[in-house]
């Protein structure tokens, strides 16, 4: 089965609500898209504008991004599914990368299973 995850993240706001600064910014998206492209043999980082509730009630809109990349497991004759504890540490790497690099206190993780994926 071939799957499609995204990792959503906030890139503008951190977890103790400061807004982060252009450059930094800019050096954490970098890294987590080396370190996906390390992990999981490429990406797509795509930015999004969204909004969140902090618990205290203050809404907060911030742009953000969303991290893709696509598990084939078939490709190059390495399924990536034989070890299911080495996809969830590499998905947990990836995770931990965002949050570290942006300060964030969560990332939201979807992920789809995919009738048809190649690379042509």
């Amino acid at each position: 089965m071939n799957y499609k995850i995204e990792f959503g993240f906030g890139a503008e706001v951190d977890k103790n609500h400061e807004r982060l600064e252009n450059e930094a910014r800019r050096n954490a998206v970098m890294t987590i898209r080396e370190t996906a492209t390390q992990l999981f043999g490429g990406c797509t980082l795509w930015e999004t504008i969204g909004s969140w509730k902090s618990p205290d009630g203050h809404i907060y809109r911030e742009r953000g991004a969303t991290l893709m990349v696509i598990l084939l497991d078939d490709y190059h004759n390495s399924p990536i599914f034989d070890d299911a504890g080495k996809l969830r540490a590499k998905i947990h790497a990836m995770v931990e990368t965002i949050k570290d690099g942006l300060n964030q206190e969560a990332v939201a993780i979807t992920a789809t299973p995919l009738a048809w994926a190649g690379v042509v």
